[in-house]
């Protein structure tokens, strides 16, 4: 007869540091296939290992926004000293819960209470809101419709193809003798009457070693002993370039 082990909710949402969710993913579809260990999902929430509060007060927030009735007996946790907690984290995923559940006037007053508290804490709020847009548009649409000043962070790729910094030619392509065509950034400034641009690649190392030692005076003799000893020292493709 085979006896299977029930894994621990708490196993699975320990270790790592604040930036991971451990294998919360994997917890919540434990929870999901037997709605009944939601009980252990909340009881998780007073933890003492304040990761693993966190990461179980998260999974209580989202599954209230698929099934807030499953949680509902349990929403104390949102109530409770979790709500002066120090870690934004957790701030976070309280203001974004409390507004999903049915309150008691005594309750409503602690969930007003902790609205307010949280006023101190734009980045929370901030978060919660962003956090709510279906997309990173949606954000940028309703920040420029109330008129509030916002722009997109970008990733590289999309620095690279945005439509201003092509216009304003802040990114030029050369040919590099050993990387072939890349792409680098110009300079940031302009004048009417020169070019900024780069007019060349960045050198290898030691490519011009031998131009420089000849303008100060040595001969190639004393060159070619510098280059075997170590004192000179140039990088192998150099060599694919001619004379170092």
């Amino acid at each position: 007869m085979t006896v299977s082990r029930r894994r621990s909710l708490r196993t699975l949402l320990s270790g790592g540091d604040r930036r991971s969710i451990a294998n919360s993913n994997r917890a919540r579809e434990l929870v999901g296939a037997k709605p009944a260990r939601v009980a252990e999902l909340a009881s998780l929430t007073s933890d003492d290992d304040w990761l693993v509060s966190m990461r179980a007060l998260d999974l209580l927030e989202k599954i209230a926004h698929d099934q807030v009735d499953l949680v509902q007996p349990y929403k104390q946790a949102f109530l409770g000293p979790l709500a002066d907690s120090d870690k934004w984290e957790i701030r976070l995923q309280i203001v974004r819960a409390v507004p999903l559940f049915h309150w008691t006037a005594a309750q409503s007053r602690r969930v007003e209470q902790i609205l307010l508290e949280n006023v101190a804490f734009p980045q929370t709020f901030v978060r919660a809101w962003a956090l709510a847009q279906p997309s990173r548009k949606a954000c940028l649409d309703a920040l420029d419709a109330a008129g509030v000043p916002a722009a997109p962070v970008q990733r590289i790729d999309e620095v690279l193809a945005d439509p201003q910094i092509l216009q304003r030619g802040m990114v030029v392509e050369q040919d590099h003798p050993v990387l072939g065509r890349i792409r680098m950034p110009n300079l940031p400034f302009r004048f009417s009457d020169c070019d900024t641009s780069p007019r060349g690649v960045a050198p290898l190392m030691g490519q011009h070693n031998r131009g420089i030692a000849t303008m100060l005076g040595y001969s190639e003799t004393e060159i070619d002993a510098m280059i075997e000893d170590g004192v000179l020292y140039a990088e192998e493709a150099v060599g694919r370039l001619g004379a170092a």
